[in-house]
């Protein structure tokens, strides 16, 4: 036993021996390991960042109007701001091909959650032949049915406030045109021809809140995926500066994660700027069936438009709050 116990331990100082000249080498790696991480972190903290305060203000003015070099400026400092210029703040379950504005208007991309506005459109006007021919797609009356059974529960705008729905995301990320341009021109939205120009310019928006004849504007938007964020952040950064630097009290919502809470407040509003596509549509088309009124340029697509648009529907829908997460449902009783 001896024997065998004085071989081990032989054996084991030889590779000991051996293997010595690694340990300098490991302790120099753990070393520059935790210097390079203290450096580098030194260095983002000194790295200047701007803040709104650094932002050009001219005036509060309802006339004024930004020159390119404001614009320039904005963009120049939102871009360094970097807690503003992140992802998308949306939850796991709203991503996964949610497209309320196509399950209204076409009866497709309506059930990736079991409990939404979309499944309970479905359920309701697009599950069978019969049910889409007595409720029909894009059955604006039903909806506002359906909203109505939520009152009390989702938020609504106030009576003096204009609410501006910003679609952002894959329409400013894939458009040709700069942020620069986006502001002080205008733009093509990247994803149908029937919207050209829907990208508006800091200037139309001011014209329209002009128009409107109210003080009080709300932005309300977001994307349909976290990443695609980086120009859209930056345009509806500066239109927001801009809202304000004109002397408008502003709010914007970017980051709800929540595209019923959102569809819910901007449907209730009693002026509303639109953006393109469906889902924006809706939301104006619910406005005035509410008595409301659209403020500025619209974008719609004839042939979308069901002659049951306007049809009653006489289905009783409840809400049930399910979670302590703020998640409502609507159930079809």
């Amino acid at each position: 036993l001896c024997s065998l116990l004085k071989v081990r331990i032989t054996t084991n100082l030889n590779v000991m021996k051996k293997r010595r000249f690694l340990y300098p080498l490991l302790f120099a790696t753990v070393i520059w390991a935790i210097f390079d991480n203290v450096y580098m972190t030194s260095l983002l903290e000194l790295e200047p960042t701007a803040n709104e305060a650094d932002l050009p203000i001219i005036t509060a003015d309802s006339s004024w109007r930004p020159s390119h070099e404001w614009i320039e400026e904005c963009i120049s400092n939102v871009n360094q701001i970097r807690s503003e210029v992140v992802p998308f703040n949306m939850r796991q379950t709203w991503m996964e091909g949610y497209r309320l504005g196509d399950c209204i208007k076409l009866c497709k991309n309506c059930r990736p959650l079991r409990n939404n506005f979309a499944n309970v459109y479905y359920s309701r006007c697009c599950s069978t032949k019969h049910k889409i021919q007595k409720c029909g797609k894009n059955n604006i009356t039903y909806v506002k049915t359906m909203l109505d059974a939520y009152s009390g529960i989702y938020s609504k705008p106030a009576e003096d406030e204009l609410v501006l729905h910003l679609r952002l995301g894959d329409v400013i990320e894939g458009s040709e045109a700069n942020v620069t341009t986006m502001l002080s021109k205008g733009a093509d939205p990247a994803h149908n021809v029937n919207y050209q120009s829907a990208i508006l310019s800091v200037n139309e928006y001011l014209n329209n809140i002009a128009e409107s004849g109210l003080q009080k504007v709300s932005i309300r938007g977001g994307s349909h995926y976290p990443n695609q964020y980086k120009k859209s952040r930056v345009y509806a950064g500066c239109l927001k500066r801009a809202i304000k630097t004109a002397g408008y009290a502003v709010t914007m919502q970017l980051d709800r994660g929540n595209p019923d809470a959102d569809f819910y407040y901007m449907s209730f509003a009693k002026k509303i700027g639109l953006s393109s596509g469906g889902y924006s549509r809706i939301m104006g088309d619910l406005v005035k069936l509410g008595g409301g009124e659209i403020i500025g340029r619209q974008w719609s697509n004839d042939a979308l438009r069901s002659s049951a648009a306007l049809n009653s529907s006489s289905i009783a829908i409840k809400p049930n709050l399910v979670n302590n997460d703020g998640e409502d449902w609507l159930q079809q009783q």
